[in-house]
């Protein structure tokens, strides 16, 4: 059993010296940011055109699979796509030229887009 200090999540870090934001607000505000969108997107998005999330990969699928989730509580229509571009290659600084990994599989010309990214 957790204290009240403590999240209620089961995923424990021993390299972690403590919660910065807890899960619950995570996913409160995550709630919030999908009736924003899809206020924004109420008269723009149909099932038949939907609004493309296009998440770069890796560190944005964890956020953007909450995000579907919320957005589909929502109601709004969404289609997923991933990109994944790479400034860094091998090492910890950027060399300042992005290469691009994996590129959408569909045409985005035309559609509404939002772009999912963990910076």
């Amino acid at each position: 059993m957790s204290s009240a200090s403590e999240p209620s999540t089961p995923y424990r870090f021993p390299f972690a010296k403590g919660v910065i934001v807890t899960q619950e607000k995570i996913q409160a505000r995550i709630k919030e940011i999908a009736a924003r969108i899809a206020f924004d997107y109420k008269d723009e998005v149909t099932w038949d055109r939907p609004l493309i999330l296009v998440g770069v990969l890796k560190c944005s699928y964890m956020f953007m699979a909450d995000l579907v989730r919320a957005l589909a509580d929502n109601g709004v229509p969404v289609k997923n796509e991933f990109i994944c571009v790479s400034s860094y290659g091998s090492g910890t600084n950027s060399s300042g030229e992005v290469r691009m990994l994996l590129d959408l599989r569909v045409p985005i010309k035309g559609q509404h887009v939002l772009l999912v990214e963990d910076i």
